[in-house]
């Protein structure tokens, strides 16, 4: 996608999304993130960071990429930190792979470095909840495939965590689903890298736990949504927030 789709995309999404109809006016460029970093494990991470208009404390978001790491995903990635920033969120895009070696085609396949990713995501936390501009008592995540897995499993650890959105990621077998805060769900049916039955396992999981959570499954959409259905799945994510997050 590039930098001209991704200022389209973020537009289109600001003008539809009905959490703040009067006020939605992008006002952060997706190429114009503040960067800062934290130590995690001894090594330096940084985070990509979109603020809003608004003054004071606000709500944050953390966004976790999949496994083709940032070089795969970063515009669209800062697109969607800008239009957390044009809702009154602080967006933060979190470079987690460099925790161990930065290099997404080895990162990715490798379980063995799952633990240190999750504490990784805890430390960016706790770097958000030290920023003036961040609400420190509302934290939420967002992950996109291994970075779904990721926050699912950070977020029943964590809990700081106040509400999670995961796309086309799936519950690893030793997550204590029993302590999640509100998760949505969204996954394609068509889904051939994640199938969409690890989507259905979630639920089910969440639901025999009895923990709050939305779900929607894009009949056409494969690993990775169209431009039509991310619009509605980062609307579906906006209001998720509003609801569960910004509220507090």
């Amino acid at each position: 996608m590039s930098c001209a789709k991704v200022a389209l995309f973020v537009c289109l999404l600001a003008a539809g999304s009905a959490t703040r109809a009067a006020e939605l006016v992008l006002t952060v460029k997706p190429d114009a993130g503040r960067l800062t970093a934290f130590t995690s494990g001894g090594k330096r991470v940084r985070l990509e960071l979109f603020l809003p208009r608004e003054t004071g404390r606000r709500p944050a978001v953390l966004l976790l990429h999949g496994r083709g790491g940032l070089t795969r995903s970063r515009e669209w990635l800062r697109a969607e930190g800008a239009l957390l920033a044009s809702n009154g969120y602080v967006g933060a895009v979190l470079h987690y792979f460099e925790r161990t070696s930065g290099d997404p085609d080895r990162e990715g396949t490798d379980p063995d470095r799952h633990d240190a990713w999750r504490a990784t995501v805890s430390d960016a936390v706790t770097a958000l909840q030290r920023q003036p501009f961040v609400d420190p008592g509302s934290i939420g995540l967002v992950g996109f495939s291994l970075g779904g897995a990721l926050v699912i499993d950070v977020a029943a650890r964590d809990a700081r965590i106040g509400a999670v959105v995961e796309f086309f990621g799936w519950l690893n077998p030793a997550t204590p689903v029993s302590a999640l805060p509100p998760v949505l769900v969204l996954h394609g049916k068509k889904d051939d890298n994640v199938p969409v039955s690890r989507a259905a396992a979630l639920v089910r999981q969440l639901r025999r736990a009895g923990r709050p959570h939305d779900v929607h499954i894009y009949p056409g959409e494969g690993h990775g949504f169209e431009l039509p259905a991310m619009q509605d799945a980062l609307s579906r994510m906006l209001l998720f927030f509003a609801k569960h997050l910004a509220r507090r």
